[in-house]
């Protein structure tokens, strides 16, 4: 994440030097995400943030980059877990990808993303319960699925330019990656945008 940050600055600097107009965006953001399972609760701490930065290159086309962290528990509170019911899920998210731009009237925005998106991490999943003599549940055994992979996503995004180059806005979208274990991923999500 740092290290998607320093590039973000360097790269931003660097081509505000040949820019003659507000051609970088940087967008930090929240997401609420969810893998469409029947893991629908969900306690998120700390919040995610998203870290975006995004390129014109003509009036209507961006390219754009993303990262986020998200680390999603998935209690159980009173009751017994069912088998291979999630418990957590730690994820690193990335992705690049185009965006195209449609201006309305006044200072919105309407914008469509599709992009390549890769992840990596894992999630918690309870396998079983080992039972006492008396047959009441004593332990739960659970096991680490580990992923690295690819998807695609496709993101509409509504963008409003309320004060000079600040924007707020929301997005929502949809990814899918190519695996086997979690692969829909739907994100519904409020940003600050700053153009320069």
């Amino acid at each position: 994440m740092r290290y998607f940050f320093i590039v973000a600055i360097v790269l931003s600097q660097c081509s505000f030097i040949l820019a003659q107009d507000k051609k970088n965006e940087i967008q930090i953001g929240v997401w609420n995400i969810s893998f469409l399972d029947k893991n629908h609760f969900k306690l998120v701490v700390p919040i995610p943030p998203v870290l975006h930065y995004s390129r014109k290159i003509d009036s209507r086309f961006s390219l754009f980059g993303e990262y986020s962290y998200f680390e999603l528990k998935y209690p159980a509170f009173d009751r017994l877990r069912e088998r291979d019911e999630v418990e957590i899920r730690i994820l690193h998210f990335t992705r690049v990808g185009m965006k195209l731009l449609k201006k309305n009237k006044g200072n919105a925005n309407l914008g469509a993303k599709l992009g390549l998106a890769y992840r990596h991490g894992g999630e918690l999943v309870h396998l079983k319960y080992n039972l006492t003599q008396f047959g009441d549940p004593w332990e739960s055994v659970s096991t680490f699925y580990y992923f690295s992979s690819l998807g695609a996503s496709i993101e509409l995004e509504m963008k409003y330019l309320f004060w000079q180059n600040c924007s707020v806005g929301a997005n929502f979208g949809g990814t899918y990656f190519f695996a086997k274990r979690s692969p829909k991923l739907l994100n519904l999500g409020l940003f600050l945008g700053y153009e320069f």
